[in-house]
């Protein structure tokens, strides 16, 4: 399902709804996840701690997805021998602005460890991924044959990839990410990050692309019936013991965790965009909007974060903990929402769109 571009009078642009709506969930998962240590000093009931730690956990493998997926639209679009190095050093050029950008806002000094450097480095070692999910989805005979190909590679990276980050970077060489800088921030970005790392979000990248390569966005209600069962057949087998709790962010079993989560939220979207109505469907459009302007939405709510640490009344009251992660949740979201719809694409998605040369955000 498709929907337009809302700013009055812009030039039309076609959004995958679900996309958007995918993407402005992960943002209000990271918004949620920044806001948890307001409620640390009062404390609060087990049930609740294991949903916030559930939403801490999804907020950064489904902007992954969300992002493999945009990619692999993107790389859809007809391509020449002339033009294709100018899209990949359109590419490359954005995740080193989103990288700089990231780096900037660790400067605000919170105590939110900065996932967009490692976004920044996962948009430029996913561009081999989504350049195949790009080919798979352009009218061509043998495109079901790289549908193939790009399924294996997304199954081969999620074998991988958690080998690979224990055995270069295992517990005891971890660096704190948005703390190193130079090239060690780099280095923490890519594979080494104690809370984040473009390795471990790479096979999320790729699902995404693959959803994209099989059409499964355009089909929301398709998308709902394929998507179901796996959170299902995981949350079971972690409910059985085979699947324990994750021991080191990165693992096999904080992956397959990652990876019922992810699963739960994309069929959760795309039944909600395929099969709801009246109030669910307006609420879903609102998330879309937040979706469509992540990044303004990510730094503003930094911005509002930095006053409501320094406020520190929160710290004796557990209502006033709850006010504060309502009001870090709450203010950039209405505010970007509000953007949205009345001045189209947001200060730093045209910002990335000027510096890179992509031209208007949509």
């Amino acid at each position: 399902m498709t929907v337009s571009s809302a700013r009055p009078g812009a030039r039309t642009v076609q959004r995958l709804e679900v996309l958007d709506v995918l993407r402005g969930v992960a943002i209000l998962a990271m918004l949620i996840a920044h806001g948890v240590p307001f409620l640390w000093p009062t404390g609060v009931s087990r049930p609740v701690e294991m949903t916030l730690g559930a939403i801490n956990a999804v907020a950064s493998p489904l902007f992954g997805l969300a992002m493999g997926a945009a990619a692999a639209l993107v790389w859809a679009r007809p391509t020449t021998v002339r033009t294709w190095p100018r899209r990949v050093l359109t590419d490359v050029a954005r995740g080193v602005v989103i990288f700089a950008i990231g780096m900037l806002l660790v400067e605000l000094d919170t105590w939110v460890a900065i996932v967009l450097q490692v976004l920044g480095v996962l948009m430029i070692i996913g561009l081999p991924v989504a350049a195949l999910a790009g080919v798979a989805l352009r009218p061509d005979p043998d495109a079901s044959r790289v549908q193939w190909l790009l399924l294996a590679v997304t199954v081969t990276l999620f074998v991988l990839a958690p080998w690979v980050t224990g055995t270069v970077a295992p517990a005891e060489e971890r660096l704190a990410n948005g703390t190193t800088g130079g090239l060690a921030e780099i280095w923490a970005a890519f594979i080494a990050g104690w809370s984040y790392r473009a390795v471990s979000l790479l096979p999320f990248f790729a699902l995404g692309a693959v959803l994209a390569a099989t059409r499964l966005l355009q089909r929301p209600r398709t998308l709902f019936q394929w998507a179901l069962p796996a959170p299902l057949v995981l949350a079971g087998l972690r409910l059985v013991g085979v699947l324990g709790p994750a021991e080191l962010s990165g693992g096999y079993l904080d992956q397959w965790w990652d990876l019922t989560l992810v699963t739960a939220a994309t069929a959760g979207v795309s039944g909600i965009v395929g099969f709801g109505a009246g109030a669910l469907r307006s609420t879903s459009r609102a998330v879309a909007d937040l979706g469509a302007i992540a990044l303004s939405v990510y730094a503003l709510q930094l911005v509002v974060l930095r006053p409501l640490m320094e406020w520190g009344a929160w710290r004796e009251s557990s209502a006033l903990g709850w006010l504060s992660m309502a009001a870090l949740v709450l203010i950039p979201s209405a505010a970007m929402v509000g953007w949205r719809r009345v001045l189209g694409p947001g200060p730093l998605e045209r910002l990335v769109a000027l510096v890179t040369g992509k031209g208007r955000a949509s």
